[in-house]
């Protein structure tokens, strides 16, 4: 009996040395599979910050060291003002080129209708390009002048006048067209991004609580493995539950700051009304 009770005793010795070396090499996996990828993230950092260097005009060096040390806490994203005035959009720069392009071709209708009216014009010429007043409707003369004052008339041009009008009004309605097109592309880019901004929100709401509920059960299965009631196999699932959930809210907290973003590119330069942009949009 006290043979077998010792074999018993080996037996489970051996079997608990084994089950600690298969627990070990469990936690150097995961480890190694974590530093693997954080190596990865590191990576694409780098290659984001040289893109970065270069957009700016400077070192991909100089980046790296002027790189916030606590580079592992995302900033919060910035708060969005309730009431943003729709006049915002006139920093964008494509609504600002359609609303130029559109006073131009306004402009361009009150030339071709100035084209039906006499003008008056001071000349050196003091002949006459007609005998008379009445022949001015007869033949195809378009000007009379006489001393230094010259009168011109633009009663016989074929019809130019009248397909000039029509063109510059046809323009007119085209970059009208064009103009109303870009305003409603414009307010729906801020709407959707507005409404990513609340998903975004609520998202990060829900993975935080995510969170919470991962870390608590490793907690509870560290404290389960520590007692001999659970294996290191449940230690492990929990903490990768817990790195999965905090992966995924670095990430939602991410797309937030980039949603943040888009509602700012999508005003054309962010809400806070800029006042060069302001008096060049009145311009």
């Amino acid at each position: 009996d006290s043979r077998r009770e010792s074999e018993e005793l080996v037996t489970a010795r051996f079997d608990a040395g084994l089950s600690n070396e298969l627990d070990v090499s469990r936690a150097r996996i995961e480890r190694a599979n974590a530093q693997a990828d954080l190596h990865e993230v590191q990576r694409q950092r780098n290659l984001l910050e040289h893109s970065l260097a270069t957009l700016v005009g400077a070192s991909p060096s100089a980046m790296l060291t002027a790189a916030n040390a606590d580079a592992s806490v995302l900033p919060r994203p910035p708060a969005i003002p309730v009431g943003l005035p729709a006049s915002l959009l006139a920093q964008r720069p494509d609504l600002a080129g359609s609303v130029a392009s559109l006073r131009g071709a306004n402009a361009q209708i009150g030339v071709a209708e100035g084209a039906f009216y006499p003008t008056l014009s001071l000349t050196g010429n003091f002949g006459f390009a007609s005998e008379s007043l009445s022949n001015l409707a007869k033949g195809d003369s378009r000007q009379f002048s006489v001393g230094p004052l010259a009168l011109s008339l633009p009663i016989f041009d074929g019809g130019r006048n009248k397909a000039n009008l029509a063109i510059s009004k046809a323009r007119y309605e085209e970059a009208l067209a064009n103009h109303q097109t870009k305003l409603l592309t414009a307010l729906r880019e801020v709407e959707d991004a507005l409404s990513d901004v609340r998903q975004r929100q609520l998202q990060g709401d829900a993975q935080q609580a995510s969170q919470v509920a991962a870390a608590r059960g490793y907690l509870v299965a560290r404290a389960r493995y520590e007692r001999g009631v659970s294996t290191y196999l449940d230690v492990t699932d929990a903490q990768r539950s817990a790195l999965s959930a905090d992966r995924a809210a670095v990430q939602i907290n991410t797309q937030r700051l980039l949603a943040a973003v888009s509602v700012a590119r999508a005003l054309g330069a962010g809400w806070q009304p800029s006042a060069q942009l302001a008096s060049v949009a009145q311009n």
